[in-house]
């Protein structure tokens, strides 16, 4: 008897209730129920701020992480022995062990496929993301430089006018150049 696992087995080759339960649960009940795949963050359509695309970032990184961690643990228990307590695998007959590892298999191939298919669409979002929040950045930088180059030209343009006003007040002070200023063409008008 098999008291540390609370199955029970009269002899070999004979089995209780409880230990055909859980030939048929392995055989064909197994769902990978116990394997939660990780919740897909929510993605915008693009973000305008820094902060808002680092915290996104972040988020995306966070659940590829967890979702490539939940896949190598699904793959890595895909085996018979690595899901099936020993005295149940003990209790089947070779049949039986045949039909559960093709069950479990065929579950953990789905859990995988899933997740793949998760992931996929996961990352097409991100890569969606990525573009529009790009050529968002893009823009915005081009019209910030476009319209600090503005500024400075005409920031540059104020400076030059200033300056050629205290040159053409200086000359007229002076009495240099006063014909030219007030005469700028050359024409005569009879002065």
């Amino acid at each position: 008897m098999l008291v540390a696992t609370g199955l029970a087995s009269a002899a070999p080759g004979t089995r209780d209730a409880q230990m055909d339960a859980q030939v048929a649960y392995w055989t064909s009940g197994y769902t990978g129920a116990e394997y939660q795949s990780c919740k897909a963050p929510a993605v915008p359509a693009l973000s305008r701020t820094n902060q808002e695309i680092r915290a996104i970032a972040r988020t995306i990184a966070d659940w590829e992480g967890c979702q490539n961690a939940y896949m190598k643990q699904v793959r890595a228990a895909a085996t018979l022995e690595g899901r099936v307590q020993p005295e149940v695998l003990a209790a089947m007959t070779p049949a039986e062990r045949e039909q559960a590892g093709t069950h479990v298999a065929a579950v953990h191939a789905r859990l995988v496929e899933a997740a793949d298919g998760e992931l996929i669409a996961g990352t097409a979002r991100h890569g969606e993301w990525l573009v529009a929040t790009n050529e968002y950045v893009r823009f915005e930088n081009e019209g910030y430089h476009r319209s600090r180059m503005l500024v400075a030209r005409n920031e540059l343009s104020e400076r030059r006018d200033r300056a050629g006003e205290r040159a053409a007040w200086g000359r007229r002070r002076a009495g240099v150049g006063a014909e030219r200023l007030l005469n700028p063409g050359g024409i005569g008008l009879g002065w």
